[in-house]
């Protein structure tokens, strides 16, 4: 209204619609509505079909276009009908027609506060539809909303914002989401609120909300960073947002210089070009998940309950064995407070269910050790040579000459700033330390 003073006095009708789905259309009022007309028998047909059980699924329904015209040619016509099915046809048919020609059409700018549901949430029908049509953002149907819309429903060059949790721009399990974002689109601009921006239960879930443009243009993003003021800090959010301490200018094409293609606007060029010159822990340290007992109480010992004669290198054999167990914060050296029995025969723990066992060689190897769980910064340790090592307490492997190199960045500040790139959550992972 802005541009026009008289929008509001145009009698423009906003097309405002409730998912309807075509489960109980009646087969008689579809054959008086098509009256014999083979197109319009067809093109009804694929409505009705793709429109069952549409409540079900809602906005994410793929649907065929079809000549509207010649549909809404014939629902005008049957206004002039005197038959008794036509108020039936109208109330029924047309509902569907109208919400399929929504569903079908592109548009130029896409605006929305999608779904937000897990995949272990969805009910057999929806998860099943997720996996046939949605394969690669499976895990989240925002994201399976955000793919649709992005895919077909946005025009060239059309605008799409979206608000989601931040999850979808660093977990592995969303890096084809963004694989595909970056090939047919760029951001725009992205507001990162984090923690602290609702009410609630869902204030404790990082928001995030961004604009892409429908074209991969060789442009900067604009970044909103807000992460930081949260709890007690939540109501500085607004004033934060316009100072420019927090905002950030990024290239697209940055991103991809890091394994998984993270979205990480706040780092700096140097970080992306250390990415594309460097080898990753990956490469050089290659991190190992540990084995797992799937019984402690059976096969594992503080190190003072046994005989020390009993340890490992020992007259008696590989009894028992230094394991390793992550443990609470602490760098360098240490948490060695465990021991595991092995009875001379990784048989012995193998006959419980789901366990795993490391093969004897890891006694061997050179290694460092980090505890999964953490609540503040991630804690290194040199691992001693003839240990085992837990799936709470991870290890990677160096070279003996990169040992106390590779030891010491890992308990560095650019380390830990990295990590929360690939995983802000209390854990640490094989996979985040790989990266």
């Amino acid at each position: 209204r802005q541009y026009d003073r008289r929008f509001f006095s145009r009698g423009i009708q906003p097309h405002v619609y409730a998912i309807v789905e075509s489960n109980h259309v009646d087969k008689f009022e579809v054959d008086y509505f098509c009256n014999g007309d083979m197109k319009l028998t067809a093109a009804m047909d694929i409505i009705i079909k793709e429109l069952h059980d549409a409540k079900e699924y809602g906005s994410i329904l793929t649907v065929t276009p079809q000549d509207w015209s010649v549909l809404y040619d014939r629902f005008a016509e049957i206004t002039e009908d005197i038959n008794m099915s036509r108020e039936i046809a109208l109330r029924e048919l047309l509902p569907l027609v109208q919400v399929a020609e929504a569903l079908a059409q592109k548009y130029d700018v896409i605006v929305t506060n999608p779904p937000y549901l897990g995949s272990s949430r969805f009910d057999a029908a929806l998860d099943k539809y997720v996996k046939i049509y949605f394969q690669d953002v499976k895990a989240d149907l925002s994201m399976v909303m955000f793919k649709k819309m992005l895919s077909y429903q946005l025009k060239k060059n059309g605008f799409i914002a979206f608000i989601t949790t931040s999850s979808w721009m660093f977990l592995s399990s969303f890096e084809k989401i963004r694989t595909t974002m970056f090939e047919n689109a760029s951001i725009d601009s992205l507001v990162d609120f984090g923690t602290e921006l609702f009410e609630g239960k869902v204030g404790h879930n990082p928001i995030v909300a961004w604009v892409n443009r429908k074209n991969n243009l060789d442009k900067k993003l604009t970044a909103i960073r807000l992460v930081d003021y949260c709890y007690s800090q939540r109501n500085r959010k607004e004033s934060e947002f316009f100072k420019s301490r927090n905002h950030h200018i990024a290239q697209q094409g940055n991103f991809s210089k890091m394994p998984g293609s993270p979205i990480a606007y706040w780092l700096s060029d140097k970080v992306f070009e250390l990415y594309a010159n460097s080898e990753t822990m990956e490469a050089c340290a290659h991190p190992k998940v540990g084995m797992q007992t799937s019984n402690n109480e059976k096969y594992l010992r503080l190190w003072f309950e046994i005989a020390y004669n009993e340890f490992n290198g020992s007259s008696l054999g590989l009894k028992w064995i230094k394991y390793l167990k992550g443990g609470a914060y602490r760098k360098w050296y240490g948490n060695l407070e465990y021991l595991l029995f092995y009875n001379n025969d990784k048989n012995y723990i193998l006959q419980q269910k789901n366990a795993r066992v490391l093969d004897l060689e890891f006694l061997n190897k050179k290694k460092c050790t980090w505890t999964d769980l953490t609540s503040g910064n991630n804690s290194f340790r040199l691992a001693p040579d003839d240990t085992f090592y837990d799936i709470s307490g991870h290890c990677f492997f160096p070279s003996e000459e990169d040992q106390f190199w590779l030891l010491a960045y890992a308990n560095s500040v650019i380390f830990s700033m990295l990590k929360t790139v690939f995983n802000s959550t209390f854990h640490c992972q094989v996979g985040d330390v790989a990266k």
